[in-house]
């Protein structure tokens, strides 16, 4: 057999296992491919803990919930997300995506290129008190062109 066969197969393999096996799980931390096994009971949750440093829950496979059940925690998002739709403003939306995501850090050291970019997003645009719409600031007035209202 040829050894980029076998490697394809081992990989099959290694992954058809962890996902057959209820004691298993992937990590959910974007480019790890580790698999984690023995939960920690953490409050109200099981939260996996993988080797890379991500901690994830283990029944929603979500960021890690210790103080809330997985139930509250989507009922709290949806609640969040009809709240937003409500008020229409992309701001509120970016701010809610960022927060979910972890993005929004204090002093913007070790930020990704998303999080830097919706941070610069909530830093130089505003909402327009009229329709919501999203424009940018500039020189401290907001720019903004509308073709059916004018303000």
């Amino acid at each position: 057999m040829e050894p980029t066969v076998f490697q394809k197969y081992a990989s099959f393999l290694s992954k058809s296992f962890v996902d057959s096996n209820s004691e298993l799980r992937w990590c959910t931390e974007a480019g790890c491919d580790k698999a984690v096994f023995n939960p920690v009971s953490e409050g109200c949750c099981l939260v996996g803990k993988c080797s890379c440093g991500n901690r994830f829950c283990w029944t929603c496979m979500q960021e890690a919930h210790p103080t809330i059940s997985c139930e509250v925690r989507r009922e709290c998002i949806i609640t969040s997300i009809l709240t937003l739709h409500k008020k229409k403003t992309m701001k509120s939306w970016i701010t809610l995506l960022a927060q979910n995501a972890g993005m929004l850090k204090a002093g913007g050291g070790n930020q990704t290129a998303d999080a830097k970019t919706l941070n610069w997003i909530l830093m130089n645009t505003k909402d327009c008190p009229h329709c919501g719409v999203s424009v940018q600031k500039n020189q401290g007035a907001i720019s903004g062109v509308r073709k059916s209202k004018s303000y």
